[in-house]
């Protein structure tokens, strides 16, 4: 396993506006919870990437354990600046089981409050079965009101 590289210190998520007026930058969230803090060796470093397109903030996070599971996750989270704070509006979800090679793929489209769920085995892709879903309820969280993004959860759909 080998020599510590998690530092444990904490990762913090700051959004900033441009104030073209002023020439300068107003925060709008400093946040220190969102991104997981990588204090375990044995795990990857939580934080994949950031990207800004189509005004929307898109934060990846991954787990992957080099020993104690077999589970590898990645998720995708989409946010648009609505209603004074960054909302949710999209979220992909992909969990690996190493040992089987099953891959599980959740994709929540807020906006048609429809649910993706694709399961598959990366050795017969072809196989892969596909189920929709519509949301029971919207519920749209602010990045503030997550908390720790490794442990947010896809909402409930209906069937």
């Amino acid at each position: 396993i080998g020599p510590s590289t998690a530092d444990g210190a904490p990762c913090a998520l700051l959004i900033a506006f441009r104030e073209h007026q002023l020439d300068s930058y107003v925060t709008q969230i400093v946040n220190q919870t969102f991104i997981p803090t990588h204090d375990d060796p044995i795990n990857d470093d939580p934080f994949d990437s950031l990207a800004i397109s189509n005004g929307t903030l898109h934060v990846s996070l991954r787990f992957w354990a080099s020993a104690g599971t077999w589970f590898s996750t990645s998720t995708e989270f989409t946010f648009r600046h609505q209603d004074g704070c960054f909302r949710l509006i999209g979220l992909d979800r992909s969990e690996l089981n190493r040992a089987t090679a099953e891959l599980t793929t959740i994709s929540v489209n807020y906006a048609t409050r429809k649910v993706k769920i694709s399961l598959e085995t990366m050795d017969s892709p072809d196989k892969r079965k596909i189920r929709w879903h519509r949301l029971i309820q919207i519920q749209q969280p602010c990045i503030e009101d997550i908390g720790n993004g490794a442990d947010f959860r896809p909402p409930e759909s209906g069937k």
